[in-house]
């Protein structure tokens, strides 16, 4: 099964959820995050326009516009580097080691393996809600308190490789 309506749609990609029957017919729930059509060649179609854009401005403002110019150039390649889903998939395992490593105790998406492409991976499906969302927060009695802490000493052993 595969729910033509995505969960959820972004700039780059959208989710849609289906089911996945193994051998034995054993089923299970997943997010398949799939690239939208064309948007590579549009996004980088962009970018070269950009960069014309600031180039352009260095060559009439001069030195004003290197440090613009860096920043630009440094985005660029993450930019290009979010459209292969296979390095999404990598923080994605790397983000849950760091976390376990922390001692936080959150679900993060396993990848399905064999189903990561460049442009369409499928992962576990978790129920769950966004951490900014205030109302179910208090609804699942969350100390915010305590989940920041938690979240700053995770995000600080990834960092520092702890």
């Amino acid at each position: 099964d595969f729910e033509m309506q995505p969960l959820a749609s972004a700039s780059i990609a959208q989710v849609h959820r289906a089911t996945l029957v193994d051998e034995q017919g054993a089923r299970r729930q997943v997010a398949v995050k799939l690239q939208h059509a064309g948007i590579e060649p549009l996004m980088l179609s962009d970018l070269q326009a950009l960069k014309r854009i600031v180039s352009f401005c260095c060559w009439l403002g001069g030195d004003k516009w290197k440090d613009t110019k860096r920043m630009l150039d440094s985005w660029a390649k993450d930019m290009v580097t979010e459209l292969d889903f296979g390095h999404e998939v990598q923080n994605l395992r790397e983000v849950r080691e760091g976390l376990a490593a922390a001692g936080v105790d959150v679900v993060v998406p396993m990848e399905v393996s064999g189903l990561v492409s460049r442009r369409a991976f499928v992962m576990d499906f978790c129920e769950g809600f966004r951490f900014t969302d205030l109302d179910r927060l208090v609804l699942h009695g969350v100390d915010r308190q305590a989940m920041g802490s938690r979240a700053l000493h995770a995000t600080a052993c990834q960092m520092l490789e702890i």
